[in-house]
């Protein structure tokens, strides 16, 4: 009788114990699955705590000259959050020289790493302020943007980015987004 309760025992292990090992997640490997609805992003930001962001999300494109006489190819999201979870604002650029094509579908890299703000470059630049996270803003240090489809009013896409604020202190973000193009 002993030998039975041993069996089931073991059997029970070898059910129960995988479950627990593939159902215990890594923050930092946190994801969203669902598309968010249009005008809208949904992110995993951790960094610390792990919290979900959500808000929405409008994009604006421009052809602007640097004050060397180069100009660029910019496309601007910016976000806003709902009133749910961390507040905060966030606005990310593409850059790209006019000699090139222009911004289109694909993926785009944080070219350098930047503790301030600035203009006309080619790759990838955001910058975040966190009010629940201090004084000090988060911008990019290493990551990517993803354009899955670009039209006139609308960019479907992804973003997996790492950000830094000036004391050293990082978040990573990862999620999507449905942009529209904003409004006059």
């Amino acid at each position: 009788m002993p030998h039975f309760f041993i069996k089931i025992l073991k059997t029970g292990l070898w059910v129960i114990v995988p479950f627990f090992l593939i159902s215990q997640g890594n923050p930092d490997q946190a994801s969203i699955t669902e598309m968010p609805s249009q005008g809208h992003y949904a992110f995993v930001v951790t960094g610390g705590a792990s919290e979900n962001l959500n808000g929405i999300i409008n994009f604006e494109t421009s052809r602007e000259t640097s004050a060397r006489g180069s100009e660029y190819y910019v496309l601007r999201f910016n976000l806003k959050s709902k009133m749910e979870g961390l507040p905060h604002n966030m606005e990310f650029s593409i850059s790209k020289p006019c000699k090139k094509n222009r911004i289109s579908a694909g993926t785009y890299e944080v070219t350098r790493p930047v503790n301030g703000f600035l203009n006309y470059f080619e790759g990838v630049f955001g910058a975040a302020d966190f009010k629940q996270m201090g004084d000090q803003p988060f911008f990019t240090d290493k990551g990517t943007i993803s354009i899955r489809s670009l039209d006139g009013d609308a960019i479907i896409g992804s973003m997996s980015v790492t950000l830094q604020n000036p004391n050293g202190k990082k978040i990573r973000m990862k999620g999507k987004f449905d942009a529209i193009r904003q409004g006059p």
